[in-house]
């Protein structure tokens, strides 16, 4: 998918935001050779920090952890002194505005609690409708999951995917799938309607609210 320059007041293009899961490094690879990269551990993610020291130095220079602190022995960049909300949603509420990356790579949310996992991607999904039409980062979750903001987007999918809506949404879908939709179809909030299309080439979707796109 393709983003829009960036502005040269606004936080570095690609954001690299690490939780506490394991995950595999492989999904690290096509962004750490970005040269504009910043890295964010969420409290517990500093658990990876070690792994971050040995293969990337470079971008520990600069990183910041984010969070209330009960869950990791390095000091907080950005201290959350509420418990009215998760690490997550507070980190979340400081990248807005200038703040806001073109794109974040999320490693480290997947696995573990269910509960947890639902929730992280709530907050994404209420994190990215803040943002106007077509100006929403791109926010990925290991090699897994793409969540998308309001407005129209294009990308390459060979294979299963499926399209998750955590609000009532109406989406468009055309290109190369096996089942597409010219207008506009109703997607309710984690409905099985959006469940295992097939890409095989370019696909276009256009949706009204956040939507997840969910590899298999």
């Amino acid at each position: 998918m393709t983003k829009k320059q960036k502005h040269p007041e606004k936080m570095p293009v690609i954001l690299i935001i690490i939780g506490p899961m394991k995950f595999p490094w492989k999904v690290l690879k096509k962004f750490l050779s970005v040269p504009d990269v910043r890295l964010i551990f969420i409290d517990g993610g500093t658990v990876h920090a070690d792994k971050f020291k040995i293969r990337t130095p470079y971008l520990m220079k600069n990183a910041m952890v984010i969070g209330d602190g009960d869950s990791s022995k390095m000091p907080m960049t950005i201290k959350k002194s509420s418990q009215n909300i998760s690490d997550l949603a507070f980190a979340l509420s400081k990248l807005k505005g200038k703040m806001a990356p073109e794109i974040a790579l999320f490693a480290g949310f997947l696995g573990g609690r269910i509960d947890h996992q639902i929730f992280n991607m709530g907050e994404i999904a209420l994190y990215l409708k803040n943002f106007p039409r077509n100006s929403a980062p791109l926010i990925q979750l290991d090699d897994k999951i793409v969540f998308v903001g309001t407005g129209t987007h294009k990308a390459n999918f060979h294979g299963v995917f499926s399209l998750a809506s955590f609000e009532p949404n109406q989406i468009k879908l055309s290109g190369e799938c096996e089942y597409q939709s010219k207008n506009w179809l109703s997607l309710p909030p984690l409905s099985s309607r959006g469940v295992s299309n097939v890409g095989f080439g370019e696909i276009t979707i256009e949706t009204k609210k956040p939507l997840a796109i969910i590899r298999d």
